[in-house]
């Protein structure tokens, strides 16, 4: 694509000639990738965090063979922060919504604050309660987000498919993200 078609694409866009859709397909290769960076690491930082209090046991023996892990926790977290507010922002591309925007926007901007909370936990500028106080709110806002996300869809129906339960309704994101991610159709097979 030249430099006058890439224009000519962008007029026709902003002209309203093309639809939301047909200008956000480039999307799903970006969210996929970013989705799936984002279910890895956060699939590295949740098992770092639960063998750190299995191995390490921090409020009882304090094994110091395995403390190293807490702080891979946190490093991780600290690592997924963006990743997450990327891939936020790519699915809210796909999926629309003003609600949903605005979430995104808190969930990418109050992840970015707790990264940074955390790196002041690991440099011993705050508490792990300090850290709480940010982390809670943030698990709060993900669910929030994954909810409006998923009600988004159901409305859009943009992860549409074969993803419909026995009385013909649309089964909530989660499968469709799954989907999406692997790049797969799933067929529900009927019993």
């Amino acid at each position: 694509m030249d430099s006058h078609d890439f224009a000519q694409t962008m007029t026709l866009t902003n002209r309203g000639i093309m639809n939301r859709d047909d200008a956000v397909v480039g999307i799903a290769p970006l969210a996929r990738a970013w989705s799936l960076t984002a279910g890895y690491l956060s699939i590295m930082s949740a098992l770092a965090l639960i063998l750190f209090f299995a191995l390490a046991d921090p409020y009882g023996a304090q094994l110091p063979r395995w403390m190293w892990l807490g702080p891979a926790n946190d490093v991780l977290s600290m690592a997924l922060a963006p990743v997450i507010a990327i891939a936020a922002v790519l699915l809210w591309r796909r999926l629309g919504g003003v609600l949903l925007g605005l979430f995104t926007v808190l969930l990418g901007l109050g992840n970015m604050v707790l990264a940074v909370v955390t790196g002041l936990m690991l440099a011993g500028a705050a508490t792990l309660e300090t850290q709480t106080i940010f982390a809670v709110p943030m698990i709060i806002a993900m669910f929030v987000w994954l909810v409006l996300a998923g009600l988004q869809n159901r409305k859009r129906s943009v992860f549409a498919g074969a993803e419909t339960n026995e009385s013909g309704h649309q089964l909530w994101l989660v499968p469709r993200l799954i989907r999406f991610v692997a790049g797969t159709r799933f067929e529900l097979v009927k019993a």
